[in-house]
């Protein structure tokens, strides 16, 4: 996935976060997403055009889709993409990129 945005968006960086007790806070972890199929450690924020997006991996499509719909964002494959409503660049960047999805019900999750 990471190949794929770089192709696209040769400026997009990771996002370091530091092991203080102000960067800890911002670490992307499952316990504040539904936790079904949450990928331990994955949770990582990614600098697009100057906008952070947050993006966790889970075991298969299904889960993040279904993860998706719960949030209220969106997802491509087995990743959610955190921070993309309403913010075009973000928008943009995951359709683009991933073709990624904004779920609009469980059986569209279902199909996977």
């Amino acid at each position: 996935m990471w190949k794929m945005a770089v192709k696209k968006e040769p400026s997009i960086e990771l996002v370091f976060v530091a092991d203080t007790p102000e960067g800890r806070l911002r670490r992307i972890t499952c316990q504040a997403y539904p936790r079904e199929g949450c990928i331990a450690g994955s949770g990582k924020r990614i600098k697009v055009r100057l906008v952070e997006l947050i993006v966790l991996q889970y075991e298969n499509q299904k889960s993040a889709c279904m993860a998706a719909l719960k949030v209220g964002q969106w997802y491509a494959r087995n990743w959610i993409f955190d921070d993309v409503t309403n913010e075009p660049v973000l928008e943009d960047f995951v359709q683009k990129v991933f073709k990624g999805t904004k779920p609009e019900s469980e059986q569209e999750c279902s199909k996977h």
